[in-house]
């Protein structure tokens, strides 16, 4: 068997998510990001499968509830040494023609055991398979049938109405051998899980007759504790792994090129990059990865006047006194991609708004939808820009603002829930969209606060 360390593997997968969804200009990094070091202990350390032969009949079933992740598992399959999964495939994702659709399908591609788009579908189809392997086994015998079926579900598979009926009939046929790895990391498309949903999910699963614990879903050992306390379980197993999504967009505290807190986070449509003076006490800090939370109140700490900051390293840890408060957060090892690789170079079209009258305008437009996600569309010309959008039940409704702009006129469309999002960001009276073409990434800055910078996909108007 060979042997494989688990941060190379798992910040390959990291890699591979980044720079396909980035070459596509469409998909969703922060789950295969996040998830990566869960899939990594699963994938080197437990799960039976033979790449070259991806149907062979008893070999451990592997299910992507959470579809829209699909670079997870591409990327597995291609670092797996999986024939027809070929770097090409990768770099042709989300192509028409290509085995690496934007979700998964079993008949297209070799080694997806179902087709997952709709959540809650995966984790459903999967009681299917846990029954169906537990059957076999009874008539031919386990020297014959053998093999354990896992998952990876989202938040957003759970809160489906489905799951609850898949879940309540794997605990009652007490099918041991399903294990449901769950990537816990709390955030939906439209921000916190916590807008919609406050279910505690492990208390849930234990009510239906599974066993069900939470964990660290960063922590490789916890990774693989968990798995071999469910393999040995009588009961099926939820492990509800608390993940960071985007995990491996590297939150650094000081390094030796730039002495800065700093702080990169994407949710797989926009990324943010924000840089501010290292604290007092800080300088000659080496070069470390602290989460993402952390670094954000680091910040609001120092937002809040506490500029007296000290800094304590110890093996695994750091401790940061601001002022009265002491904070103290797990350091992340390894080495991740540079994300700045991903912020747009090339866009010269520079236009300059009025961030109060440009937020109001946005908010204004989008109104006119009953779902805040519409798309709304910039057309830029000249020192004046047109927002607008249409939506056939309700209408259609525009703003015209002057702007500062001087390039050829453009036409392109953004979700507004993500525009509004990014103003309320912007500290400073004035923002700056740095603009290319209609279907490539536009560069968002605060005028005053350069340091800050928002890189927004736009959408189709």
């Amino acid at each position: 068997m060979t042997q494989v360390e688990h941060s190379p593997m798992a910040n390959a997968i990291r890699a591979l998510a980044m720079d396909a969804v980035e070459k596509a200009k469409s998909g969703h990094p922060g789950l295969p990001m996040g998830a990566a070091d869960i899939a990594t202990v699963l994938f080197t350390q437990f799960l039976k499968y033979d790449a070259d032969h991806p149907d062979w009949p008893d070999r451990d079933r592997f299910v992507l509830s959470a579809g829209h992740g699909s670079m997870l598992l591409y990327a597995l399959l291609y670092l797996t040494g999986n024939p027809d999964m070929t770097l090409d495939q990768i770099k042709h994702f989300r192509q028409l023609g290509s085995l690496t659709p934007g979700h998964p399908e079993n008949f297209h591609t070799k080694g997806v055991e179902t087709t997952t788009g709709p959540l809650g579908q995966g984790i459903a189809t999967s009681i299917g398979m846990a029954v169906a392997e537990k059957m076999l086994a009874a008539e031919f015998g386990k020297k014959i049938v053998d093999h354990r079926t896992y998952v990876l579900v989202s938040d957003g598979d759970l809160m489906e109405g489905v799951s609850q009926e898949a879940i309540a009939l794997a605990g009652h046929w007490r099918l041991n051998k399903l294990i449901v790895l769950y990537d816990d990391n709390g955030i939906s498309i439209d921000g916190p899980t916590s807008l919609a949903d406050s279910v505690d999910q492990v208390k849930r699963f234990k009510s239906a007759g599974w066993a069900a614990e939470l964990i660290d879903g960063q922590d490789q050992k916890a990774i693989a504790a968990a798995i071999t306390r469910a393999q040995k379980s009588n009961k099926p197993s939820l492990i509800a792994c608390k993940t960071t999504i985007g995990y491996g967009a590297p939150h650094k505290a000081g390094t030796a090129k730039a002495q800065t807190l700093r702080a990169v986070a994407t949710d797989g449509h926009r990324l943010a990059q924000m840089e501010v003076e290292l604290p007092k006490g800080a300088t000659g800090m080496p070069g470390i990865i602290v989460p993402r939370k952390t670094v954000g109140e680091v910040h609001r700490l120092m937002e809040d006047g506490e500029t007296e900051v000290t800094i304590e390293l110890s093996p695994g840890k750091i401790r940061f006194t601001i002022g009265q408060t002491v904070l103290t957060s797990k350091l992340i090892d390894g080495t991740f991609p540079d994300y700045a690789r991903v912020i747009p170079v090339g866009n010269d079209k520079e236009l300059v708004v009025d961030k109060k009258e440009f937020e109001a305008a946005v908010d204004r437009v989008s109104t006119v939808s009953s779902e805040r996600g519409r798309a709304v569309k910039l057309s830029v010309n000249a020192g004046r820009l047109l927002l607008s959008v249409t939506n056939p039940d309700s209408g259609s409704a525009n703003e015209e603002l002057e702007v500062e702009y001087e390039a050829d006129p453009i036409d392109i469309g953004f979700n507004s829930r993500y525009l509004l999002d990014i103003a309320a960001q912007i500290e400073s009276e004035a923002a700056v969209l740095k603009l290319a073409d209609p279907g490539s990434p536009t560069l968002i800055q605060d005028k005053e606060q350069r340091g800050a910078l928002y890189v927004l996909m736009p959408m189709r108007v």
